[in-house]
């Protein structure tokens, strides 16, 4: 997770995307990075929604959610998230620094007058943690769809150590916690996803 992405910068997603036709966008992260996104917007509408895939994803994992939401009239914009798809970056720290891509997706929605103002997240696992870290920072997230969020850092990591290396993972976790932090510079008290969630 705190590492290179596997699938970084592989394009053999092939969405269906029935029809619709995506303007590809460059998106800035107050970081530095550089996003590739996606954005869908032909006349006027009533929202926006961002739509953040999760760890190993890309924007065209999203079809079915891109679909959904033209199909409902809104506004869409779909980023590669840092060190995924298209987009620059080095080190995945599943959501904390993506929260970061969250923000810049939204000021890029802000500063187009065509686009509607009123935005919601939509997120899936880490896209769905960073939505929700990112709507606690900007009170003016008109709402958020988080799919599959983990509660937190500690606990996710937890839960897949014991799932892919039994009971060694649990005797590997903290060295793996420690490790990825450090890596990645998160701060794992930070990354609580039920408190932001609460408020």
């Amino acid at each position: 997770m705190f590492t290179r992405n596997p699938r970084r910068g592989r394009d053999d997603d092939i969405p269906d995307l029935r029809g619709l036709t995506p303007r590809t966008v460059a998106v800035r992260t107050a970081d530095g990075l550089r996003l590739a996104a996606w954005e869908f917007h032909e006349r006027p509408a009533e929202a926006m929604v961002v739509l953040l895939h999760g760890w190993a994803g890309t924007k065209e994992s999203l079809d079915a959610q891109i679909v959904f939401a033209r199909g409902d009239g809104w506004d869409v914009l779909a980023p590669d998230l840092r060190n995924h798809g298209a987009s620059e970056g080095r080190v995945t720290s599943v959501g904390y620094h993506e929260t970061l891509d969250v923000e810049a997706a939204v000021a890029h929605v802000r500063a187009d007058a065509r686009l509607s103002p009123n935005i919601f997240l939509w997120g899936l696992s880490m896209g769905a943690a960073a939505a929700i870290r990112a709507a606690e920072r900007d009170p003016s997230i008109r709402g958020v769809i988080a799919e599959s969020s983990f509660v937190s850092l500690r606990e996710t990591v937890r839960h897949h150590a014991r799932l892919f290396y039994g009971p060694l993972g649990a005797l590997l976790c903290p060295l793996v916690l420690a490790l990825g932090c450090w890596r990645g510079r998160i701060e794992i008290n930070a990354m609580d996803v039920e408190r932001p969630a609460g408020r």
